[in-house]
């Protein structure tokens, strides 16, 4: 590839993500009035902030020769996986209190760290022959960490993690047999346990029929189609959404897509999912013409892990899945996505610069 591909592969990549992230600043904007009595506008100056650390570490890892990551990625999942012993049990116990601007968020990171793991392992020790044995414990400890998240409790972070990496090690060369031997056994326990817990059985439920609790577990859903629907094609202006004051739960974050619907409309959505699906493109793009193997995994896992938090966000919003709390890349309210995001970003912007190396 020669520079000036590379250069507008790099451009393409910028010009995407900060375009969600100006719609995200807009919609936090616009949403940051109906949290306060006050009229305060705390959560877009927060955002603001969240905004300009994620671009600070984007810069930083533009610059850091990606490859130097095979070398920290084992520090890097027991950091993870000690953290996540530290975030179990309780909702108010996903974050880390460590004095920083805001909380540290471990799950938020858990599919970017698996990613380099991955990739440095299959790229150094599966250069000739398939490993059975290697792929198995990789893809057992992607359950463990998946179900880390999960018991956190966190469902919706712990599922992308699982479909990320579980589709990183598909991709990696893992055969299909030996992924099954041990995802269904996994799925299967899984379903057992949801089928066993009240509260994720009651998000089933309702998920299939939210009507048959409009005010309970059914609420967000219909609040969320019906904001949806008030927007119709064109939206009914900026700042002038009905739904962000107090009808519309988890506005900033969860259900921010639906609030923009509201706002912008059909016309809106179909702008963010563009640039979404152009942005996805443009990581499997750099994925594809890059000539390592830890490179290429490593910028797919990223892209994933950016398309399916999409792709889930925006499908629980307008009904398609259960509400699972994942929220929508630098559009949601939320310094550790925000993070977590622009430092995958700036890992794929180098990767870019190193393509031919």
């Amino acid at each position: 590839m020669n520079k000036e591909q590379k250069t507008s592969n790099i451009r393409a990549l910028l010009f995407f993500t900060y375009a969600l992230v100006g719609i995200g600043l807009l919609m936090n904007f616009s949403i940051s009035p109906s949290t306060s009595t006050s009229l305060s506008l705390t959560i877009f100056y927060k955002q603001l902030l969240y905004v300009g650390i994620g671009t600070t570490s984007l810069i930083l890892f533009s610059y850091f020769n990606h490859t130097k990551l095979k070398d920290i990625s084992t520090v890097l999942f027991f950091l993870v996986l000690i953290s996540l012993f530290f975030t179990t049990g309780e909702t108010s116990r996903r974050w880390l209190y460590v004095g920083l601007p805001f909380t540290i968020q471990p799950s938020q990171y858990a599919s970017l760290v698996l990613s380099i793991l991955i990739s440095k392992v299959v790229s150094t020790r599966l250069k000739e022959d398939y490993n059975k044995k290697i792929y198995i414990i990789l893809l057992g400890v992607v359950i463990l960490i998946s179900g880390l998240v999960i018991i956190e409790p966190d469902m919706g972070s712990g599922i992308i993690i699982m479909l990320t990496c579980g589709a990183l090690l598909l991709v990696s060369g893992m055969k299909l047999i030996d992924f099954c031997i041990i995802s269904v056994p996994t799925i299967i326990l899984g379903a057992i346990a949801i089928m066993n817990n009240q509260s994720w059985k009651e998000r089933i439920v309702f998920f299939l029929n939210p009507y048959s609790a409009p005010a309970g577990e059914g609420y967000q859903a219909l609040q969320s189609f019906r904001a949806i629907a008030r927007g119709g094609i064109f939206g009914t202006g900026f700042m002038r959404s009905m739904f962000k004051y107090g009808k519309l739960p988890e506005k900033t974050a969860d259900f921010i897509f639906a609030i923009t619907a509201e706002e912008f409309g059909i016309m809106g959505c179909t702008v963010i999912i563009a640039l979404f699906i152009a942005l996805i493109y443009t990581g499997f793009k750099i994925a594809k013409n890059t000539g390592s193997t830890f490179s290429r995994l490593l910028a797919v896992g990223i892209t994933l892990s950016i398309a399916l938090s999409a792709l889930v966000n925006i499908s629980t919003n307008i009904g398609l899945l259960p509400v699972t709390g994942i929220t929508l890349p630098f559009i949601s309210f939320g310094g550790n996505s925000m993070l977590a995001n622009l430092t995958g970003i700036g890992i794929l912007i180098n990767i870019a610069k190193k393509c031919d190396e």
